[in-house]
Parts: structure tokens; C-alpha cells; sequence
């Protein structure tokens, strides 16, 4: 049971990071959708919304045209530091929700 709580923390936060990413690059989450669309076909409101959540996995070719969106590499996605991001401190990394 242990490690669905972790996955599902995980998708919370990863969930929180693509609406802080949403937000930063000043979209709806349907305007999200149709960017995502063009490159990878059909992405809903709903599909952004629920990953927003941590309702939905974000796929790895959904994160990697987000950040390109965003103009962050995924790591610095995943571990949070790029401008805008969940980090407060330099040096400081924040993975998956928790201190590394």
C-alpha cells in the first residue's frame, strides 16, 4: 500500500507543476490542450485537468512537448528548479514531492 500513496503523491505533484507550467505560460487549460494537440494528436480539457489532479499519468511524450512549451528541459521539470518553479532556495531540489 506504501507505494500507491508514493505514486499517488507523485502524480499530485507532478499533477501541481503542470498547472504551475499552465499558469506560467498564461493558458486555460483547453488553450494547454490544443498546444499539446498539435504535436501529439488528441489532448482533452479533461485529460490536462485530471492530470492536474494527479487523477491521470502524464505521458512522457505530454511532459517532453510541455516543457518545450515552458522552454525547461524534464529534469529540471521533475526536480523543480527553473525559473517559476517549486524551488525556494538554490541548491535545494525538490523530486517527486520530496527533499532530495
Amino acid at each position: 500500500m506504501k507505494v500507491m500513496e508514493t505514486i499517488a503523491e507523485e502524480d499530485r505533484e507532478i499533477g501541481r507543476r503542470v498547472r504551475e507550467a499552465r499558469g506560467y505560460l498564461m493558458m486555460s487549460q483547453e488553450q494547454l490542450a490544443r498546444a499539446l494537440s498539435r504535436s501529439l494528436g488528441k489532448t482533452t480539457q479533461n485529460s490536462i485537468s485530471r492530470i492536474e489532479r494527479g487523477e491521470q499519468h502524464i505521458t512522457a511524450r505530454e511532459l517532453a512537448a510541455l516543457c518545450r512549451l515552458r522552454g525547461i528541459s524534464v529534469d529540471a521539470f521533475l526536480a523543480g528548479v527553473y525559473p517559476g518553479g517549486d524551488s525556494t532556495e538554490a541548491g535545494l531540489v525538490i523530486a517527486a514531492g520530496r527533499a532530495a
